[in-house]
């Protein structure tokens, strides 16, 4: 069993709308993350990424770990339910 935190993202979808969606994180890493969107991305494109390491409800621990980051999807695939899972790699990233 693993801890779920929620996920901010930024960006524009595969028909060229822009979107800022909440989802959860699925796997992270020191290059990059994996996350499931409800719509489809294009490869290459760039998204803002914003992570709080909390498990309270938004607005619960101010004082709990987070990461602002900026990256290019370098995959992108169709999953169950109209999902599309999307890896990111990270061009900046910053703790606070």
């Amino acid at each position: 069993m693993y801890e779920q935190f929620r996920l901010r993202v930024k960006g524009r979808d595969a028909a060229g709308n822009k979107f800022n969606v909440t989802t959860i994180l699925e796997n992270i890493g020191g290059g990059g993350l994996y996350v499931l969107l409800d719509r489809r991305v294009e490869l290459g494109v760039p998204l803002s990424l914003f992570v709080s390491f909390s498990t309270l409800p938004p607005g619960g621990d101010v004082h709990a770990p987070r990461l602002c980051a900026r990256g290019r999807v370098v995959r992108a695939e169709a999953r169950p339910g109209g999902l599309c899972g999307v890896a990111v790699s990270f061009t900046r990233h910053r703790f606070f």
